[in-house]
């Protein structure tokens, strides 16, 4: 049960981390973009985005937040159930 915590705990912190960095290295969506600036029509780059860079940092995003959020449960259902009680040595 330890082993299964600890390796689950490290899992975590490293999926955690990727997942910051992914979300840190996805490009801002501005309030600033305008029809009159090229944002308001439909552009090669926004048809095919889900083969481009952009669409596999979203895709990872993706990937990353159900990982994290199934260790995470895994853990605390860990918790909650595989708690060992310690027994008195009488």
């Amino acid at each position: 049960m330890e082993v299964f915590k600890l390796v689950s705990n490290i899992a975590l912190i490293v999926f955690s981390v990727i997942l910051s960095v992914v979300i840190t290295l996805q490009p801002s969506k501005s309030f600033g973009s305008s029809p009159l600036m090229g944002a308001g029509s439909e552009t090669y780059f926004s048809k095919y985005k889900a083969k481009s860079f952009e669409g596999k940092l979203i895709l990872l995003t993706k990937i990353f937040t159900v990982l994290v959020m199934a260790i995470a449960l895994g853990l605390v259902i860990a918790q909650r159930f595989w708690t060992v009680t310690p027994t008195t040595g009488q």
